[in-house]
């Protein structure tokens, strides 16, 4: 073909798709895309409208019925991203905006897509040149080009939000994910700080630290292959686990840095016989930092966060260990991801429950095995109430049972004040296991956002300010106070609870944002959001809700 018959056909190529756009009466200005290359591309059953682009030169592109509405995002840059045998099924994306997007060297392959549908999108501020993108050989005028163009940025909308906010303190790395696996997993909060998972072990998985094979248990045998330098670092401990659910061990490698800190980085690795083994996941930067696998299958950490009430204003020597986190496999991700641990007293975290464990089986603290006396001291230490308040075990609670829900009765006058303690036992250990209180709740009080999670669904995680939500006997308009705890049970945030109608008085909405400052700043930790009644009669509590959040 002639390079002047080429050039009409690029002219017309632009003009048709210019002007096709144009009349379409949405304008896109601004977008740089570079080397990009696109190989079996199908898609089924989409619609798009509202598009106005110009100055593009693309060849031979064949798309058929793609439907898209108002799509718009700013401020995107993404370079050298490759995907390949991609298959989207049934997705829907509603209300999605970006700005200023920019792609360089994306390859995609043999991708699927069946049924998308995407609305109240919108596309503003993109700007796309007269250069033709050089690595697309095509050789018919293109169809429907704008939405080979969406479904690119939508791509990689999901891409960036299956890779944002892993919420690690320090820095979190991670392999890269793999396709999702059985089971269901459901992500919270905004990324995988949040996610459960509810898939089962494979037979033959195991629970706990298992021995490693003899020749991959020496920490000596790992140097190389994490990269210590001699005098910098050195690998401190290699533990073994089912930490993937599989029959299949995978490792935990422990690096000590030799500084002011006591650095401890941490790395979980699979195929660990082989000699290149696969690193499935990386946290680095723990000050003071401890590691180990769980009796849950999960990796849990404990560090120093020398901001704390615990630590702040002490000298190195006297800071302890008060940040504990908490992470477990998730087939979708293909990596470990952070989870909640659900309990919020007498431990905070699995972490902190697993020594108290080890104490109590020891022969200290023998209330933990009590229902009955592990609700009484959760009512003493938050709601100080006396140590010797009325206790009832309402449900479960027996010796050999995994939960119970315990009635607490309050000292304020005319019996009004009370709360119901639900409890699980640490890990469901119906022999010797502690008691670990999970929820709190009161008559006529409740907190309805952030909400209480259902049975595998993830716990609420937020950021400041939290908007709160509920219903609750208001005298005057106030219903009571708002607070949330963060790692240490140290209030960081609190704000009155208001009627929320015209109707001061009885049973009525509230509402309250509360604002809180955080001293972790590399993560999210765990904590707790508190809500309380006051007694009119004497001032002391005379209801409250609790339970878990992450804390951003």
């Amino acid at each position: 073909m002639s390079s002047k018959l080429q050039k009409r056909r690029r002219g017309s190529v632009m003009g048709g798709i210019s002007g096709g756009l144009e009349t379409m009466g949405l304008k896109m200005k601004g977008l740089g895309m570079k080397g990009l290359g696109m190989k079996g591309l199908g898609m089924k059953g989409l619609e798009m409208k509202g598009l106005k682009m110009k100055g593009l030169g693309m060849k031979g592109l064949g798309m058929k019925g793609l439907g898209m509405k108002g799509l718009g995002m700013k401020g995107l840059e993404m370079k050298g991203l490759e995907m390949k045998g991609l298959e989207m099924k049934g997705l829907e994306m509603k209300g999605l905006k970006m700005k200023g997007l920019e792609m360089k060297g994306l390859e995609m392959k043999g991708l699927e897509m069946k049924g998308l549908e995407m609305k109240g999108l919108k596309m503003t501020g993109l700007k796309m040149t007269a250069r033709v993108i050089s690595t697309l050989c095509l050789r018919r005028r293109p169809k429907n080009v704008e939405a080979t163009l969406a479904v690119i940025w939508l791509l990689c909308v999901i891409i960036l939000a299956a890779c944002s906010g892993n919420g690690g303190g320090g820095a979190v790395n991670v392999a890269p994910a793999k396709p999702p696996a059985s089971g269901t997993v459901r992500s919270g909060g905004g990324g995988p700080d949040a996610v459960v998972d509810a898939s089962t072990p494979a037979p033959g998985a195991k629970l706990g630290p298992q021995p490693c094979p003899a020749t991959v248990s020496s920490p000596s045998y790992w140097e190389p292959i994490v990269g210590t330098q001699p005098g910098v670092n050195k690998v401190e401990s290699v533990t073994c686990g089912n930490l993937t659910g599989s029959a299949t061990l995978q490792a935990l490698v422990t690096v000590r840095t030799n500084d002011a800190a006591n650095t401890l980085d941490l790395y979980v690795y699979d195929m660990i016989t082989n000699p290149q083994p696969t690193q499935l996941f990386s946290l680095s930067g723990l000050y003071n930092g401890d590691a180990r696998i769980s009796p849950y299958n999960t990796v849990i950490t404990a560090e120093v966060d020398v901001n704390s009430s615990v630590n702040k204003g002490q000298p190195p020597s006297a800071y302890q260990r008060d940040l504990c986190r908490e992470f477990k496999w998730s087939p979708g991700a293909g990596t470990l991801v952070r989870v909640a641990f659900p309990g919020i007293f007498p431990d905070l975290t699995r972490y902190q429950a697993e020594a108290d464990q080890q104490r109590v089986n020891g022969g200290r603290d023998p209330w933990k095995l009590s229902a009955v006396q592990t609700a009484q001291a959760f009512a003493a230490n938050f709601l100080k109430w006396p140590a010797s308040s009325p206790a009832t075990i309402t449900s479960g609670g027996g010796a050999h049972d995994a939960n119970a829900i315990v009635t607490v009765r309050g000292p304020a006058p005319g019996g009004n004040s009370s709360i119901a303690v639900e409890m699980s036992r640490l890990e469901g250990n119906t022999s010797n296991g502690i008691w670990i209180v999970t929820h709190v709740t009161s008559p006529n009080l409740t907190i309805s956002a952030p909400a209480y999670p259902g049975p595998g669904e993830p716990f609420p995680m937020v950021v400041s300010p939290v908007a709160v939500s509920g219903t609750g006997n208001a005298f005057e308009g106030v219903v009571g106070q708002v607070k949330i705890l963060d790692h240490t049970y140290t209030s960081i945030g609190q704000a009155q609870a208001r009627a929320t109608g015209t109707n001061g008085m009885g049973n009525v909405p509230y509402a309250a944002n509360v604002g809180y400052t955080s001293t972790f700043k590399n993560g999210v930790q765990e904590g707790v959001i508190m809500l309380y009644a006051i007694s009119n009669a004497d001032g002391s509590i005379a209801g409250a809700v609790m339970f878990k959040l992450l804390l951003g």
